[in-house]
């Protein structure tokens, strides 16, 4: 449903969620349960207890309440990490409960203080991954719930300490350049990691171009000239913010020797200043900390696969490379020409 069905349907409803160790979450619910009055038990909620530190699937229980389904208790027990298994416990309850609930949350866990019914709400990815029967907001204006927002921007980027859940961002964006062929930019809703695909035709599924993280990035996918091809074909798509797919894809084309750094710099400049969403100084901030230069990387032509980034172990990070068979040499270049 849209936002605002959600506001309408869910208006008198809160929703606080909370991540801790998975032994403490059945504590908690101890005490949860009699404050909802909902009557919760995993052993009625699913075939048994959550799974032991063994497992490796995420196991999920939730019960609504019988009075009023709009409340509910999910519990989510993810998969053990060095032995240890973490859950996530969201409850959805009437608001005049929303003093003694903070009150009890608050003392445990990371908890979600503010309502999250709606922004940073880690529902939508549990109903998706578990294909729960569970009202969530799927339809999403991204122009104006998501690329407005400051923060998003500066976590998209790694710029600040991930200050938020995103439920928008739970499917990828799409970036079509035909009916049947373009790109997709996959963030997740907690924003670790960009991952951006090729869908075409003649590919079963989409295929990775390369991502974006703070670990092991491979995100050296266009040459410059090529992302202000496809970037200034996907301004028809956002016509309220043309900044947008330039801004989103510009992590993915390195500035190379063959490029002019300060024209460069001067292109990103205005993309930013053009959201109105950041001062000068944060711009300037941005511009320096997104603007990548790499003197020993460049670009070579083969005849058979087309352009390839090529260069010093050091500076390579690139999945288009003549020695990957498994990149959609071919694909890229059918979609390039396309526009």
């Amino acid at each position: 449903m849209t936002e605002q069905e959600m506001r309408t349907k869910y208006k008198d409803i809160g929703q606080f969620q909370v991540s801790l160790r998975a032994e403490e979450a059945e504590r908690l619910l101890n005490r949860v349960v009699p404050i909802l009055g909902i009557p919760f038990d995993f052993e009625e909620c699913g075939k048994k207890k959550h799974a032991s530190a063994s497992t490796k699937e995420n196991t999920v229980y939730y019960r609504e309440d019988p009075r009023d389904p709009r409340c509910l208790i999910l519990v989510e027990f993810e998969e053990p990490y060095f032995h240890r298994q973490y859950a996530n416990v969201i409850i959805r309850f009437h608001k005049d409960l929303t003093g003694p609930l903070k009150s009890l949350l608050g003392r445990v866990g990371d908890c979600e203080y503010d309502d999250c019914l709606i922004r940073n709400s880690k529902m939508n990815d549990i109903v998706k991954r578990h294909r729960l029967n569970v009202d969530i907001v799927d339809q999403h204006d991204l122009c104006e719930t998501l690329f407005m927002r400051k923060e998003f921007w500066t976590d998209y980027y790694f710029l600040t300490h991930q200050s938020g859940i995103y439920p928008e961002l739970v499917d990828p964006i799409p970036l079509p350049i035909t009916g049947n062929m373009g790109l997709m930019l996959a963030i997740g809703d907690d924003i670790t990691e960009s991952t951006l695909y090729l869908y075409h035709p003649s590919c079963p599924e989409p295929v990775q171009l390369g991502w974006d993280d703070e670990a092991q990035w491979f995100s050296h996918v266009f040459r410059w000239d090529e992302l202000e091809r496809i970037s200034g074909f996907l301004v028809s798509q956002y016509p309220e913010l043309p900044a947008v797919p330039f801004l989103l894809l510009y992590r993915f084309a390195p500035i190379t020797r063959e490029n002019d750094p300060e024209a460069i710099q001067e292109r990103v400049k205005a993309a930013w200043s053009s959201l109105g969403l950041f001062t000068e100084s944060e711009v300037i901030n941005l511009v320096k900390h997104t603007c990548h230069y790499k003197d020993n990387l460049y670009w070579k032509y083969d005849q058979e696969k087309g352009w390839y980034c090529h260069g010093d172990e050091d500076d390579l990070y690139s999945l288009r490379i003549l020695e990957n068979g498994a990149f959609p040499f071919f694909q890229l270049r059918e979609l390039l020409d396309s526009i």
